[in-house]
């Protein structure tokens, strides 16, 4: 704290003066001098000896810390180090139970099953392949080109059939147009028109609205019921 006090001013330079002031004035000053006067005057000057600034009455001490970041870096340390110590847990806790877990015993590579994916090409010819699950893709190609084919040339040999059998049904029996066979001599002469084929009997259906259907699903699983004709007006 430092303490000024002034009590005198001189009339002659108006500065303040003591016991031991010399008044310096120019020569051609025109003011003219004045009197000394008692002037009493104080000043006090404090300093703050926390953070060294002038204080007053109101003063406020103000502190600049880095408290702030050593307390982010503190929080930090700490998430990193309870991080640290779950994943040893943890990694202590698999390893108990791998051993107390019992090993199981390994078992043999499955042998490729002939028609199915990844089986030699040498025992499985697409040309010949029965089994209804092959994956492989050229067997697949092979059935639905076979499956479309077949029933392309069944439509076209049955509907060159149907039409003979028309007209001869209708020259038996012009009133009607009604061939007078039975339901064995239908299915015979059906069959009779698709040698090539190898087109039973058995495979061939006559439903009650007059439509012809070849059904070979009982011999092949892909194939689909095809209607070749009617068998009656």
């Amino acid at each position: 704290m430092a303490l000024k006090i002034q009590v005198l001013k001189c009339g002659t330079c108006g500065k303040p003066r003591g016991l031991t002031h010399t008044c310096v004035t120019r020569m051609d000053r025109k003011r003219k001098p004045g009197k000394t006067r008692l002037k009493p005057r104080v000043k006090v000057t404090a300093t703050c000896r926390t953070c060294g600034k002038p204080r007053g009455l109101n003063h406020t001490c103000q502190i600049s810390t880095d408290f702030k970041k050593r307390k982010a870096a503190a929080a930090r340390r700490q998430a990193a180090e309870r991080k640290r110590r779950q994943a040893a847990r943890r990694k202590a806790a698999a390893a108990a139970r791998r051993q107390n877990t019992p090993s199981k015993p390994r078992t043999p590579a499955a042998k490729p099953v002939p028609g199915k994916a990844g089986a030699g090409k040498a025992g499985h010819d697409y040309r010949t392949c029965k089994d209804t699950e092959c994956r492989r893709y050229a067997c697949q190609a092979w059935k639905e080109a076979y499956a479309e084919a077949m029933a392309i040339g069944l439509e076209d040999g049955y509907q060159q059939s149907y039409e003979q059998g028309r007209r001869e049904s209708q020259q038996a029996s012009p009133a009607t147009g009604t061939p007078h066979m039975d339901e064995r001599q239908i299915k015979a002469q059906v069959a009779e028109h698709f040698p090539d084929d190898n087109v039973r009997e058995d495979e061939i259906v006559l439903k009650p609205n007059g439509d012809i259907v070849i059904d070979r699903r009982k011999t092949a699983a892909w194939a689909k019921p095809l209607v070749v004709g009617r068998w009656k007006n």
